[in-house]
């Protein structure tokens, strides 16, 4: 357990190091993402994110609200809505959208999985041309997570 407090330590210590390179530099992008998991069942489990992207000129704020449903003891299906905030411009002019998600997700092992997800924007606006989506209503998401 003190292993696992210290590494998280060192993680955000790190990330705090990059917030504050960010203030400093404009050349400077990082990712950071927080989940808890709720079981509602043997199988079903509500699982609430927060995920930030900061590039040069946006920040993207990301709120996946998923239900998601164990097949076996490590793959599972994931669907739910997302929520997205994204802030840009000198003026730090805001917009927002809607999504839908669909995803599955392999745990690799008890402290990190793998997931791939696609979303679908129900909005019919386009949130900002320079967003990682380029005006398409449709994205997909590949990647891993850390488990503590």
């Amino acid at each position: 357990m003190k292993i696992k407090i210290a590494i998280a330590f060192i993680l955000f210590s790190m990330n705090m190091a990059l917030c504050q390179d960010k203030e400093t530099s404009n050349n400077s992008n990082y990712y950071k993402a927080y989940f808890t998991q709720i079981r509602l069942t043997k199988n079903f489990v509500f699982q609430q994110e927060m995920n930030s992207r900061t590039e040069v000129d946006f920040k993207t704020f990301e709120f996946p609200l998923l239900f998601k449903y164990n097949v076996t003891k490590k793959f599972s299906f994931l669907i739910g809505p997302k929520f997205d905030l994204l802030r840009y411009g000198r003026e730090n002019l805001t917009a927002k959208s809607a999504y839908i998600t669909f995803g599955v997700q392999y745990d690799v092992s008890k402290s990190s999985l793998l997931y791939a997800r696609y979303n679908y924007r129900l909005t019919e606006e386009i949130p900002i041309e320079t967003d990682y989506t380029f005006g398409s209503k449709s994205s997909f998401n590949f990647g891993t997570k850390i488990k503590f």
